[in-house]
């Protein structure tokens, strides 16, 4: 469910969990993956991969619980918006953004380049 709502790049990442884990070190490989996902949302939780390796049954139903009612929110994710240019020329891009339901809305935008530009 949670592939739903990240971005292709770690969507590769999630879809090399290990299906049949075994060691400990499988579970906690593939808790590490599914944290980091979250943490992309931004979805931080105060449990770590060993927290959940563990099986706290407290822990594992709050996380169950708090997923149920927060990844609602979060629309899927589409492929990036990507801005091509040309060295040294100037490139403006609008996007435009609409709130289709009577409530106020929150967008989340993360900017991601190099510090040079």
């Amino acid at each position: 469910m949670i592939q739903n709502y990240i971005s292709s790049e770690k969507l590769q990442t999630m879809l090399r969990l290990k299906e049949k884990c075994v060691t400990e070190a499988d579970f906690k490989g593939n808790w590490q993956m599914v944290l980091q996902g979250l943490e992309e949302l931004g979805i931080q939780l105060p449990l770590s991969a060993e927290d959940l390796v563990s099986g706290d049954i407290r822990d594992l139903l709050l996380l169950s619980s708090h997923l149920f009612f927060v990844l609602p929110y979060y629309k899927a994710s589409k492929e990036p918006i990507v801005f091509e240019c040309v060295l040294g020329e100037t490139t403006s891009k609008i996007i435009e953004i609409e709130n289709t339901t009577p409530k106020n809305v929150t967008y989340q935008v993360r900017y991601e380049g190099s510090q040079d530009f």
